[in-house]
C-alpha cells in the first residue's frame, strides 16, 4: 500500500503534493519485515519513489495507509 502512493516520474518528493502536501522527501517504513532478515523492513523512498530494506534500528518516517476496500 505504501509504493502505492509514490510517483516514480517525479522527484523530491516522488509523491502527489496536492494529496500529500506536507510529505517529506525521505524514506518511509513500511510494517513488512524483508523475509531474509527479520531485522530488516521495507521502506519507501519518497525522494525517488523507489524501495528497499534497511535495519529496523534506523530511524525513518511512517504513513498511515490501508488496502483497497
Amino acid at each position: 500500500e505504501l509504493a502505492s502512493i509514490s510517483k516514480l516520474d517525479t522527484y523530491g518528493p516522488a509523491a502527489d503534493e496536492t494529496v500529500f502536501p506536507n510529505i517529506v522527501s525521505s524514506r518511509y517504513w513500511s510494517s513488512t519485515t524483508y523475509a531474509s532478515n527479520e531485522d530488516y523492513a521495507w521502506y519507501v523512498g519518497f525522494s525517488n519513489g523507489y524501495d528497499g530494506n534497511y535495519s529496523k534500528s534506523n530511524g525513518r518516517y511512517v504513513r498511515a495507509v490501508r488496502g483497497g476496500q
